[in-house]
Protein backbone atom coordinates (compact mmCIF):
# COMPACT_ATOMS: atom_id res chain seq x y z
CA UNK A 1 0.00 0.00 0.00
CA UNK A 2 1.23 3.51 -0.71
CA UNK A 3 2.81 5.09 2.37
CA UNK A 4 3.36 8.71 1.33
CA UNK A 5 1.65 11.58 -0.42
CA UNK A 6 1.85 10.94 -4.13
CA UNK A 7 2.69 13.70 -6.60
CA UNK A 8 0.90 14.30 -9.88
CA UNK A 9 3.97 13.14 -11.79
CA UNK A 10 4.19 9.92 -9.76
CA UNK A 11 0.49 9.35 -10.40
CA UNK A 12 0.96 9.73 -14.15
CA UNK A 13 3.98 7.41 -14.15
CA UNK A 14 2.18 4.67 -12.20
CA UNK A 15 -1.20 5.05 -13.90
CA UNK A 16 -0.63 6.51 -17.40
CA UNK A 17 -4.34 6.65 -18.28
CA UNK A 18 -4.79 9.32 -15.60
CA UNK A 19 -3.12 11.78 -17.98
CA UNK A 20 -6.38 11.79 -19.96
CA UNK A 21 -8.59 12.30 -16.90
CA UNK A 22 -9.84 15.66 -15.66
CA UNK A 23 -8.59 15.35 -12.07
CA UNK A 24 -10.93 18.08 -10.85
CA UNK A 25 -13.76 15.54 -11.25
CA UNK A 26 -12.31 13.22 -8.63
CA UNK A 27 -13.37 14.95 -5.42
CA UNK A 28 -17.06 14.78 -6.34
CA UNK A 29 -16.82 11.37 -8.01
CA UNK A 30 -14.85 9.56 -5.25
CA UNK A 31 -14.39 6.47 -7.48
CA UNK A 32 -18.16 5.83 -7.47
CA UNK A 33 -19.73 7.86 -10.28
CA UNK A 34 -16.90 7.08 -12.75
CA UNK A 35 -17.21 10.63 -14.04
CA UNK A 36 -14.07 10.09 -16.14
CA UNK A 37 -15.96 7.58 -18.29
CA UNK A 38 -13.63 4.68 -17.51
CA UNK A 39 -14.96 1.29 -16.41
CA UNK A 40 -12.98 1.30 -13.16
CA UNK A 41 -11.41 4.13 -11.20
CA UNK A 42 -7.75 4.26 -12.27
CA UNK A 43 -6.76 5.82 -8.93
CA UNK A 44 -7.34 2.46 -7.27
CA UNK A 45 -4.46 1.01 -9.28
CA UNK A 46 -2.09 2.96 -7.03
CA UNK A 47 -2.39 0.42 -4.25
CA UNK A 48 -1.16 -3.08 -3.68
CA UNK A 49 -3.30 -5.37 -1.57
CA UNK A 50 -2.86 -8.63 0.31
CA UNK A 51 -3.00 -11.63 -1.97
CA UNK A 52 -6.12 -13.77 -1.66
CA UNK A 53 -4.87 -16.77 -3.64
CA UNK A 54 -3.92 -18.79 -0.53
CA UNK A 55 -7.29 -18.21 1.07
CA UNK A 56 -9.10 -19.12 -2.12
CA UNK A 57 -7.31 -22.46 -2.15
CA UNK A 58 -9.41 -23.37 0.91
CA UNK A 59 -12.33 -23.93 -1.43
CA UNK A 60 -12.48 -27.69 -2.04
CA UNK A 61 -12.72 -29.40 -5.41
CA UNK A 62 -16.49 -29.00 -5.40
CA UNK A 63 -16.08 -25.24 -4.94
CA UNK A 64 -17.75 -25.42 -1.52
CA UNK A 65 -16.94 -23.08 1.37
CA UNK A 66 -17.85 -23.76 4.99
CA UNK A 67 -17.53 -20.79 7.30
CA UNK A 68 -19.18 -17.95 9.24
CA UNK A 69 -21.11 -15.29 7.32
CA UNK A 70 -21.23 -12.03 9.29
CA UNK A 71 -23.01 -9.97 6.61
CA UNK A 72 -25.03 -10.08 3.43
CA UNK A 73 -24.53 -8.01 0.29
CA UNK A 74 -27.10 -6.82 -2.23
CA UNK A 75 -25.83 -5.15 -5.39
CA UNK A 76 -27.46 -2.17 -7.06
CA UNK A 77 -26.57 -2.76 -10.71
CA UNK A 78 -29.68 -3.49 -12.79
CA UNK A 79 -32.08 -2.88 -9.90
CA UNK A 80 -34.64 -4.37 -9.27
CA UNK A 81 -32.90 -7.34 -10.88
CA UNK A 82 -29.86 -7.58 -8.64
CA UNK A 83 -27.26 -10.00 -7.32
CA UNK A 84 -27.32 -10.94 -3.65
CA UNK A 85 -25.46 -13.26 -1.32
CA UNK A 86 -23.51 -13.66 1.91
CA UNK A 87 -20.02 -12.47 2.80
CA UNK A 88 -18.29 -15.58 4.14
CA UNK A 89 -14.97 -15.81 5.91
CA UNK A 90 -12.17 -17.59 4.05
CA UNK A 91 -10.19 -17.81 7.32
CA UNK A 92 -12.75 -18.59 10.04
CA UNK A 93 -10.07 -19.33 12.63
CA UNK A 94 -8.41 -15.92 12.18
CA UNK A 95 -8.77 -13.53 15.11
CA UNK A 96 -9.50 -10.70 12.67
CA UNK A 97 -12.37 -12.62 11.04
CA UNK A 98 -14.49 -12.18 14.18
CA UNK A 99 -14.43 -8.41 13.60
CA UNK A 100 -15.16 -8.50 9.87
CA UNK A 101 -18.81 -7.47 10.10
CA UNK A 102 -18.60 -4.82 12.81
CA UNK A 103 -16.86 -1.54 11.84
CA UNK A 104 -17.38 -0.11 15.33
CA UNK A 105 -14.62 -2.52 16.42
CA UNK A 106 -12.16 -1.43 13.71
CA UNK A 107 -10.93 1.82 15.22
CA UNK A 108 -8.03 0.06 16.97
CA UNK A 109 -6.88 -1.60 13.73
CA UNK A 110 -4.52 -0.30 11.10
CA UNK A 111 -5.77 0.24 7.57
CA UNK A 112 -3.67 -2.75 6.49
CA UNK A 113 -5.45 -4.95 9.04
CA UNK A 114 -8.85 -3.71 7.89
CA UNK A 115 -7.97 -4.51 4.30
CA UNK A 116 -6.79 -7.97 5.40
CA UNK A 117 -10.00 -8.80 7.24
CA UNK A 118 -12.28 -7.48 4.50
CA UNK A 119 -10.34 -9.17 1.69
CA UNK A 120 -10.68 -12.40 3.69
CA UNK A 121 -14.44 -12.40 3.00
CA UNK A 122 -15.71 -14.14 -0.12
CA UNK A 123 -18.76 -12.36 -1.54
CA UNK A 124 -21.32 -14.79 -2.91
CA UNK A 125 -23.65 -13.66 -5.69
CA UNK A 126 -26.85 -15.09 -7.11
CA UNK A 127 -29.29 -13.32 -9.40
CA UNK A 128 -32.41 -12.20 -7.59
CA UNK A 129 -35.39 -9.91 -8.00
CA UNK A 130 -35.56 -7.31 -5.25
CA UNK A 131 -39.35 -7.00 -5.15
CA UNK A 132 -41.27 -9.21 -2.73
CA UNK A 133 -43.92 -10.77 -5.03
CA UNK A 134 -41.26 -11.56 -7.63
CA UNK A 135 -38.83 -13.37 -5.33
CA UNK A 136 -41.62 -15.23 -3.53
CA UNK A 137 -42.89 -16.62 -6.84
CA UNK A 138 -39.57 -18.34 -7.55
CA UNK A 139 -38.79 -21.20 -5.09
CA UNK A 140 -35.02 -21.16 -5.67
CA UNK A 141 -34.79 -17.41 -5.13
CA UNK A 142 -37.13 -17.62 -2.15
CA UNK A 143 -34.75 -20.10 -0.48
CA UNK A 144 -31.81 -17.76 -1.09
CA UNK A 145 -33.67 -14.77 0.34
CA UNK A 146 -34.83 -16.78 3.38
CA UNK A 147 -31.20 -17.72 4.13
CA UNK A 148 -29.98 -14.16 3.66
CA UNK A 149 -32.70 -12.83 5.94
CA UNK A 150 -31.76 -15.34 8.63
CA UNK A 151 -28.12 -14.21 8.40
CA UNK A 152 -29.20 -10.55 8.50
CA UNK A 153 -31.35 -10.93 11.63
CA UNK A 154 -28.74 -12.91 13.55
CA UNK A 155 -26.52 -11.14 16.06
CA UNK A 156 -23.78 -13.73 15.49
CA UNK A 157 -21.81 -14.74 12.41
CA UNK A 158 -23.91 -17.63 11.12
CA UNK A 159 -22.21 -20.81 9.90
CA UNK A 160 -23.04 -21.45 6.26
CA UNK A 161 -22.28 -23.88 3.47
CA UNK A 162 -21.97 -22.17 0.11
CA UNK A 163 -21.42 -23.90 -3.21
CA UNK A 164 -19.96 -21.73 -5.97
CA UNK A 165 -20.00 -22.21 -9.70
CA UNK A 166 -17.40 -21.06 -12.20
CA UNK A 167 -14.26 -19.07 -11.51
CA UNK A 168 -13.81 -16.96 -8.38
CA UNK A 169 -12.98 -13.35 -9.26
CA UNK A 170 -10.09 -12.27 -6.98
CA UNK A 171 -10.45 -8.55 -7.84
CA UNK A 172 -10.44 -6.25 -4.82
CA UNK A 173 -13.06 -3.48 -4.86
CA UNK A 174 -12.77 -0.20 -2.96
CA UNK A 175 -15.45 2.43 -2.56
CA UNK A 176 -16.14 5.70 -0.76
CA UNK A 177 -19.47 4.33 0.55
CA UNK A 178 -19.05 0.56 0.93
CA UNK A 179 -16.51 -1.16 3.15
CA UNK A 180 -13.72 -2.81 1.11
CA UNK A 181 -14.94 -5.89 -0.77
CA UNK A 182 -12.85 -8.98 -1.38
CA UNK A 183 -13.11 -11.78 -3.97
CA UNK A 184 -16.46 -12.62 -5.58
CA UNK A 185 -18.05 -15.86 -6.72
CA UNK A 186 -21.35 -16.96 -8.24
CA UNK A 187 -23.48 -19.07 -5.88
CA UNK A 188 -25.02 -22.37 -6.92
CA UNK A 189 -26.45 -23.16 -3.47
CA UNK A 190 -26.54 -21.56 -0.02
CA UNK A 191 -27.46 -23.34 3.24
CA UNK A 192 -27.43 -22.03 6.79
CA UNK A 193 -25.85 -24.84 8.82
CA UNK A 194 -25.25 -23.18 12.20
CA UNK A 195 -27.37 -21.67 14.94
CA UNK A 196 -28.67 -18.15 14.33
CA UNK A 197 -29.08 -15.98 17.42
CA UNK A 198 -32.11 -13.89 16.47
CA UNK A 199 -33.46 -11.56 19.17
CA UNK A 200 -37.11 -12.26 19.98
CA UNK A 201 -38.03 -8.56 20.02
CA UNK A 202 -36.57 -8.07 16.54
CA UNK A 203 -38.45 -11.09 15.22
CA UNK A 204 -41.67 -9.72 16.71
CA UNK A 205 -41.17 -6.28 15.18
CA UNK A 206 -40.39 -7.79 11.78
CA UNK A 207 -43.69 -9.66 12.02
CA UNK A 208 -45.69 -6.46 12.51
CA UNK A 209 -47.41 -4.70 9.63
CA UNK A 210 -45.52 -1.41 9.93
CA UNK A 211 -43.79 0.94 7.54
CA UNK A 212 -40.08 0.24 7.08
CA UNK A 213 -39.11 3.56 8.69
CA UNK A 214 -41.14 2.70 11.80
CA UNK A 215 -39.63 -0.79 12.10
CA UNK A 216 -36.08 0.47 11.64
CA UNK A 217 -36.62 3.20 14.24
CA UNK A 218 -38.13 0.77 16.74
CA UNK A 219 -35.32 -1.76 16.30
CA UNK A 220 -32.80 1.06 16.76
CA UNK A 221 -34.56 2.09 19.99
CA UNK A 222 -33.83 -1.41 21.34
CA UNK A 223 -30.11 -0.58 21.20
CA UNK A 224 -29.07 -2.27 17.95
CA UNK A 225 -26.44 -0.35 16.00
CA UNK A 226 -26.69 0.91 12.44
CA UNK A 227 -24.52 -1.93 11.09
CA UNK A 228 -27.06 -4.51 12.26
CA UNK A 229 -29.91 -2.37 10.95
CA UNK A 230 -28.27 -2.01 7.53
CA UNK A 231 -28.22 -5.80 7.17
CA UNK A 232 -31.85 -6.17 8.23
CA UNK A 233 -33.05 -3.32 6.02
CA UNK A 234 -31.08 -4.54 3.01
CA UNK A 235 -32.43 -8.10 3.24
CA UNK A 236 -36.06 -7.08 2.59
CA UNK A 237 -37.35 -7.77 6.09
CA UNK A 238 -38.94 -4.40 6.79
CA UNK A 239 -42.12 -2.69 5.69
CA UNK A 240 -45.65 -3.83 4.87
CA UNK A 241 -45.29 -7.50 3.93
CA UNK A 242 -46.96 -7.25 0.53
CA UNK A 243 -44.52 -4.54 -0.59
CA UNK A 244 -41.26 -5.58 1.07
CA UNK A 245 -38.15 -5.50 -1.06
CA UNK A 246 -34.45 -6.08 -0.82
CA UNK A 247 -32.45 -2.86 -0.76
CA UNK A 248 -28.98 -2.61 -2.32
CA UNK A 249 -26.33 -2.43 0.39
CA UNK A 250 -25.03 0.91 -0.88
CA UNK A 251 -28.48 2.46 -0.56
CA UNK A 252 -29.28 0.85 2.78
CA UNK A 253 -26.21 2.37 4.46
CA UNK A 254 -27.34 5.96 3.93
CA UNK A 255 -31.05 5.11 4.26
CA UNK A 256 -30.58 3.68 7.76
CA UNK A 257 -28.43 6.63 8.85
CA UNK A 258 -31.15 8.97 7.59
CA UNK A 259 -34.11 7.07 9.09
CA UNK A 260 -32.53 6.68 12.52
CA UNK A 261 -31.14 10.22 12.39
CA UNK A 262 -34.53 11.75 11.63
CA UNK A 263 -36.08 9.83 14.51
CA UNK A 264 -33.36 11.09 16.86
CA UNK A 265 -33.95 14.65 15.65
CA UNK A 266 -37.61 14.31 16.61
CA UNK A 267 -36.51 13.35 20.12
CA UNK A 268 -34.40 16.48 20.54
CA UNK A 269 -37.48 18.62 21.18
CA UNK A 270 -37.70 17.05 24.67
CA UNK A 271 -34.24 18.33 25.60
CA UNK A 272 -32.96 21.68 26.80
CA UNK A 273 -30.18 23.46 24.96
CA UNK A 274 -26.61 22.89 26.11
CA UNK A 275 -25.38 25.42 28.68
CA UNK A 276 -21.89 26.22 27.38
CA UNK A 277 -20.37 26.64 23.94
CA UNK A 278 -18.51 23.36 23.51
CA UNK A 279 -15.86 22.12 21.06
CA UNK A 280 -14.81 18.53 20.35
CA UNK A 281 -11.86 17.56 18.17
CA UNK A 282 -10.43 14.22 17.05
CA UNK A 283 -10.57 11.43 14.48
CA UNK A 284 -8.41 8.79 12.80
CA UNK A 285 -7.14 7.49 9.41
CA UNK A 286 -6.68 11.03 8.16
CA UNK A 287 -10.33 11.96 8.84
CA UNK A 288 -10.42 14.69 11.49
CA UNK A 289 -13.56 16.22 12.94
CA UNK A 290 -14.04 19.45 14.84
CA UNK A 291 -17.53 20.01 16.29
CA UNK A 292 -18.62 23.44 17.48
CA UNK A 293 -21.76 23.09 19.65
CA UNK A 294 -23.73 26.28 20.28
CA UNK A 295 -26.50 26.66 22.95
CA UNK A 296 -29.34 27.04 20.45
CA UNK A 297 -32.11 24.91 19.00
CA UNK A 298 -31.15 22.06 16.66
CA UNK A 299 -29.26 22.93 13.52
CA UNK A 300 -26.48 21.13 11.70
CA UNK A 301 -23.95 22.45 9.20
CA UNK A 302 -21.35 20.07 7.83
CA UNK A 303 -18.18 21.05 5.95
CA UNK A 304 -16.19 18.44 4.06
CA UNK A 305 -12.68 19.50 3.11
CA UNK A 306 -10.40 17.27 1.04
CA UNK A 307 -6.97 18.69 1.85
CA UNK A 308 -4.40 19.21 -0.86
CA UNK A 309 -2.55 15.99 -1.71
CA UNK A 310 -5.29 13.62 -0.52
CA UNK A 311 -6.44 10.88 -2.89
CA UNK A 312 -9.27 12.84 -4.54
CA UNK A 313 -7.65 16.28 -4.50
CA UNK A 314 -4.39 15.67 -6.33
CA UNK A 315 -5.21 18.39 -8.86
CA UNK A 316 -6.31 20.92 -6.27
CA UNK A 317 -4.90 24.43 -6.43
CA UNK A 318 -7.18 25.78 -3.71
CA UNK A 319 -9.56 24.66 -1.00
CA UNK A 320 -11.95 21.84 -1.92
CA UNK A 321 -14.64 22.55 0.68
CA UNK A 322 -18.24 21.44 0.31
CA UNK A 323 -21.05 22.59 2.61
CA UNK A 324 -24.52 21.40 3.52
CA UNK A 325 -26.90 22.08 6.39
CA UNK A 326 -30.32 21.73 7.99
CA UNK A 327 -32.14 23.68 10.72
CA UNK A 328 -35.59 24.43 12.09
CA UNK A 329 -36.08 27.48 9.88
CA UNK A 330 -38.18 29.26 12.49
CA UNK A 331 -40.54 26.28 12.77
CA UNK A 332 -41.43 24.36 15.90
CA UNK A 333 -41.52 21.09 13.93
CA UNK A 334 -38.39 18.96 14.17
CA UNK A 335 -37.65 17.44 10.81
CA UNK A 336 -34.61 16.05 9.08
CA UNK A 337 -33.16 17.16 5.78
CA UNK A 338 -35.74 17.65 3.04
CA UNK A 339 -33.39 16.95 0.11
CA UNK A 340 -30.60 14.41 -0.33
CA UNK A 341 -27.29 15.90 0.74
CA UNK A 342 -24.78 17.01 -1.88
CA UNK A 343 -22.17 15.33 0.39
CA UNK A 344 -23.93 11.96 -0.02
CA UNK A 345 -23.56 9.37 2.75
CA UNK A 346 -20.83 11.22 4.62
CA UNK A 347 -23.30 13.92 5.72
CA UNK A 348 -25.70 11.43 7.34
CA UNK A 349 -22.90 9.36 8.88
CA UNK A 350 -21.41 12.38 10.66
CA UNK A 351 -24.87 13.57 11.71
CA UNK A 352 -25.94 10.29 13.30
CA UNK A 353 -22.83 10.13 15.51
CA UNK A 354 -23.58 13.64 16.69
CA UNK A 355 -27.27 12.91 17.34
CA UNK A 356 -26.46 9.84 19.43
CA UNK A 357 -24.08 12.02 21.43
CA UNK A 358 -26.70 14.72 22.04
CA UNK A 359 -29.20 12.10 23.20
CA UNK A 360 -26.61 10.73 25.59
CA UNK A 361 -26.20 14.27 27.00
CA UNK A 362 -30.00 14.80 26.86
CA UNK A 363 -29.35 18.19 25.30
CA UNK A 364 -29.83 19.85 21.93
CA UNK A 365 -27.57 22.31 20.13
CA UNK A 366 -26.81 24.00 16.85
CA UNK A 367 -23.72 22.19 15.62
CA UNK A 368 -21.09 23.22 13.10
CA UNK A 369 -19.12 20.19 11.91
CA UNK A 370 -15.76 20.42 10.14
CA UNK A 371 -14.42 17.28 8.47
CA UNK A 372 -10.87 17.62 7.15
CA UNK A 373 -9.47 14.73 5.10
CA UNK A 374 -5.68 14.61 4.88
CA UNK A 375 -3.28 12.58 2.70
CA UNK A 376 -3.10 10.08 5.61
CA UNK A 377 -6.38 8.69 4.27
CA UNK A 378 -4.62 6.60 1.66
CA UNK A 379 -7.43 4.33 0.51
CA UNK A 380 -11.17 5.01 0.16
CA UNK A 381 -12.57 2.58 2.73
CA UNK A 382 -16.27 3.35 3.03
CA UNK A 383 -18.58 5.74 4.83
CA UNK A 384 -18.09 3.80 8.09
CA UNK A 385 -14.83 5.77 8.43
CA UNK A 386 -16.84 9.01 8.65
CA UNK A 387 -19.26 7.52 11.17
CA UNK A 388 -16.55 6.11 13.44
CA UNK A 389 -14.10 9.02 13.10
CA UNK A 390 -16.84 11.44 14.15
CA UNK A 391 -17.78 9.17 17.05
CA UNK A 392 -14.15 9.04 18.18
CA UNK A 393 -13.97 12.85 18.05
CA UNK A 394 -17.04 13.09 20.28
CA UNK A 395 -15.44 10.86 22.92
CA UNK A 396 -12.50 13.28 23.27
CA UNK A 397 -12.31 15.67 26.22
CA UNK A 398 -14.43 18.70 25.26
CA UNK A 399 -13.40 22.33 25.66
CA UNK A 400 -16.02 24.81 26.91
CA UNK A 401 -16.15 28.57 26.32
CA UNK A 402 -18.19 31.48 27.58
CA UNK A 403 -18.08 33.52 24.38
CA UNK A 404 -18.43 32.76 20.69
CA UNK A 405 -15.22 34.63 19.95
CA UNK A 406 -13.16 32.47 22.33
CA UNK A 407 -14.63 29.30 20.87
CA UNK A 408 -13.99 30.35 17.28
CA UNK A 409 -10.40 31.30 18.11
CA UNK A 410 -9.86 27.81 19.51
CA UNK A 411 -11.54 26.18 16.51
CA UNK A 412 -9.31 28.22 14.21
CA UNK A 413 -6.24 26.95 16.10
CA UNK A 414 -7.08 23.23 15.65
CA UNK A 415 -8.35 23.35 12.07
CA UNK A 416 -5.87 22.68 9.27
CA UNK A 417 -7.61 25.27 7.09
CA UNK A 418 -8.31 28.85 8.25
CA UNK A 419 -11.77 29.19 9.80
CA UNK A 420 -12.48 32.14 7.51
CA UNK A 421 -12.44 29.80 4.50
CA UNK A 422 -15.38 27.95 6.05
CA UNK A 423 -17.16 31.16 6.99
CA UNK A 424 -16.94 32.26 3.37
CA UNK A 425 -19.05 29.20 2.44
CA UNK A 426 -21.26 29.05 5.53
CA UNK A 427 -24.98 29.38 6.12
CA UNK A 428 -25.35 28.54 9.84
CA UNK A 429 -21.86 29.37 11.14
CA UNK A 430 -22.22 33.02 10.23
CA UNK A 431 -25.69 33.31 11.74
CA UNK A 432 -25.99 35.04 15.10
CA UNK A 433 -28.55 34.21 17.78
CA UNK A 434 -30.85 36.88 19.22
CA UNK A 435 -28.93 36.72 22.52
CA UNK A 436 -25.69 37.52 20.72
CA UNK A 437 -27.36 40.30 18.70
CA UNK A 438 -28.78 42.10 21.73
CA UNK A 439 -25.62 41.62 23.81
CA UNK A 440 -23.67 43.91 21.43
Amino acid sequence: MADHVISIEELFNKVPEMRKVDLTLCVNCKSVKLACGLLRCPLLKLYEFPQTSESLQKLDSSNTLFGPSPQIFVGESGYPRVTAGPLTSLSPDSELSRLAGNPSKWTSLTLDQIMELRFGLLRGMQKAHALSPAFRDRPQQSRLVDSLQEIAMATNSVETETQYTGRIDPTIKLDSVLSPIGPTGAIRKLDVTGHSRIPNKVEQLIGDELKATEQVSQIASLGFDVYYLQNVFSSGLTGIKSSRKMVPTRWSITAVDDIVGNNLIQGLQDFKEIEDITVYHGGFYGNYFTFLLLPERWGFENFENWMKGSIYSLASKGYLISQDHEDLKYSSVYRGKSKYSNQAGGYYAARISLLYHLHKLRRQAKVISFREITPEYLVPSGVWVVREASRVALTAQPRTFQTREEAENYVDSVLLTPLQEYKNRSFLLVQRSLDEFFSD
